[in-house]
């Protein structure tokens, strides 16, 4: 399970993020964001057809332009779904991959919003198609092994009970 650091460090700037977190240093930085709605379903997008049209949480990479992981998280959500982000309520396991651009690190997060509706809009250069879906239904969606391990744990992570 991934460290559970307070609050205020995803308030921190990624610098002093980095810092604290010395795992990460020298690798690019992607943000998952899990959201679930009242019947404890996650959302999930899929990605564009011009892309490998797979399902995937909410996330992107960590930008110049953000102040701090949190800031991070909201960004990501607001770009993909529309919807706001109230506040981290939990970060859980992520991963890292080797990319053309070197090692990239994923840090997850199960979020709270600020909406009542949990209206999504979609970017649809990003995504064609969304849906809320339950832990036994994820075996329908098609993933990537990686974001399969992700999907899982976010659940695990909803329900309290996180891998170790």
């Amino acid at each position: 399970m991934a460290s559970k650091p307070s609050v205020r460090a995803w308030s921190l700037s990624i610098s002093e993020f980095r810092i604290q977190r010395l795992s990460l240093k020298g690798k690019r930085l992607v943000v998952g964001v899990a959201v679930f709605d009242t019947s404890s379903q996650l959302l999930l997008l899929q990605r564009s057809a011009s892309e490998d049209t797979m399902y995937e949480i909410p996330g992107g990479h960590v930008e110049g332009v953000d102040e701090s992981i949190g800031h991070a998280v909201g960004r990501e959500l607001k770009e993909e779904t529309g919807l706001t982000l109230k506040h981290i309520v939990e970060e859980f396991e992520g991963f890292e991959c080797e990319t053309s651009k070197g090692i990239t690190a994923q840090l997850n997060f199960v979020v709270e919003l600020e909406e009542d509706d949990m209206k999504v809009t979609m970017n649809p250069e990003e995504h064609q198609a969304f849906d809320w879906v339950s832990e036994m239904e994820i075996d329908g969606y098609p993933m990537s092994d990686a974001m399969r391990v992700v999907v899982t744990n976010a659940f695990r992570c909803q329900a309290g009970q996180a891998a170790s």
